[in-house]
């Protein structure tokens, strides 16, 4: 794991960085896979501001805390962080007892999506980095990103897929036509 830590308007002291090691160290009973870790500390008058980042496998978490004490906002934000990677290990062990996959087939009818495409309008564009990953990787991210799709690449077809959750808290796959 690479840490990296940045003070901004405030001296960086040893005693702080090894505290931030400590804390950071403590989330890797959750994951091993936890790439890089930047830590940004900076003070303005009695604001306290702690931010951490952690990259795990194509994941990013990030946790901000603003106190009176630079330790006090260092324990909340690993303790934000600590609650995230919890989440997130508990979904990926359980996802699969208790969500369904509906086939695309199941939801769309070219009427209705032709009805669709007329009726809207586009209101904002947004660019995304697709990544190629299994179903399972998929489920998991659009669980902890709290979007209401996730486009991905199939590593077993190769194509573009995305991902949603219906009103019922099943998850539907889009796939391309052969």
């Amino acid at each position: 794991m690479q840490l990296s830590i940045t003070a901004r308007h405030m001296e960086l002291t040893q005693a702080l960085k090894d505290y931030i090691r400590n804390k950071i160290e403590r989330l890797n009973k959750y994951t091993d896979e936890i790439i890089d870790a930047s830590t940004i500390l900076s003070v303005e008058k009695y604001r306290h501001s702690a931010e951490i980042t952690l990259k795990i496998n194509g994941m990013t978490f990030n946790s901000v805390d603003i106190t009176e004490n630079m330790y006090n906002s260092i324990d909340r934000v690993v303790d934000k962080l600590e609650r995230q990677l919890k989440k997130f290990k508990e979904k990926r062990k359980e996802h699969k007892h208790k969500k369904d996959i509906i086939a695309p087939s199941d939801v769309f009818s070219p009427d209705l999506s032709k009805t669709l495409a007329e009726d809207m309008r586009l209101v904002k564009s947004v660019k995304i980095q697709i990544r190629p990953m299994d179903l399972k990787d998929a489920i998991d991210a659009l669980d902890l990103n709290d979007k209401k799709c996730f486009v991905f690449i199939n590593v077993k077809t190769g194509k573009i897929n995305v991902i949603y959750r219906d009103a019922e808290d099943k998850f539907i796959l889009v796939e391309p036509e052969e």
